[in-house]
């Protein structure tokens, strides 16, 4: 009988140190947690005199950035600081989105309501059209967003709904993957930053960054107080997100609170 009192304390202390082991490995989760959700702080604001900016693009061999007007289907280049410099001679239709290429040479643009990307060179000038036929959407419930992901030099465009999904084209236009979002509600914007192969997503209804690999796997995600926002770009350590409600652009820097 005490043999078997005594097996008994000794299995209460084991529950109670596996408990206390797993507490531990939940607390570490959590601050990881925390500490992805304040790794970027917003450092103002910049008011732009773009009516209803949509999509966003940095520029690293002007250092400026390249942004189109949802009000007027313009597409403009501006100051880090928002300040137009010039506007292109180029009629668009719906634009939503807009990414550079790598050369520095063209621009890619998102025409939501035709389901077409359009590359155009810097002075406004159509190089190519590429027409996405299963994606023509007639609504506000298209593409969104479209960024360059150089380790596969193809392009990675945002459907805002009906369905969320992102969309893999290469440079000929030939679509290559597809990959469903079940994390988000909608989405209006995506930015890829190199530095730590992570694909930045906006979610204008639930006002939330997220964070993607490439292959579509959900890593974290950060909420933001901007009324529709829908344009995203980063360079190094600093983060820009436009709101087409509000015609401002916010800038956020990274690690401040790390």
């Amino acid at each position: 009988m005490r043999r078997f009192e005594s097996e008994r304390k000794f299995d209460y202390a084991g529950v109670l140190i596996l408990f206390w082991l797993f507490s531990i490995l939940l607390s570490g989760c959590d601050d990881s947690e925390t500490s992805h959700s304040t790794a970027w702080t917003e450092h103002g604001y910049r008011l732009l005199t773009i009516q209803e900016p949509s999509g966003l693009a940095y520029d690293s061999t002007r250092h400026s950035l390249w942004v189109v007007d949802d009000s007027d289907a313009s597409v403009s280049e501006m100051t880090t600081e928002g300040t137009v410099i010039r506007t292109l001679d180029y009629e668009g239709d719906d634009p939503e989105g807009i990414a550079i290429h790598p050369d520095g040479q063209s621009l890619f643009v998102v025409e939501e309501h035709a389901g077409d990307i359009v590359q155009i060179d810097t002075t406004g000038a159509v190089l190519h059209q590429f027409h996405l036929t299963e994606y023509e959407s007639g609504t506000n419930r298209g593409f969104e967003g479209i960024t360059y992901y150089p380790p596969e030099d193809r392009l990675y465009l945002v459907r805002e709904a009906d369905p969320v999904i992102v969309v893999v084209m290469d440079m000929n236009g030939a679509i290559r993957n597809r990959i469903p979002v079940d994390f988000a509600p909608d989405l209006s914007g995506i930015t890829y930053d190199p530095s730590t192969d992570e694909f930045l997503m906006l979610s204008d209804e639930a006002e939330k960054v997220y964070h993607m690999t490439p292959s579509g796997d959900l890593l974290f995600d950060w909420s933001i107080d901007i009324d529709k926002a829908e344009g995203i770009t980063i360079h190094g350590d600093t983060l820009y997100i436009v709101s087409d409600s509000e015609s401002t652009m916010y800038v956020f820097t990274r690690g401040d609170d790390q």
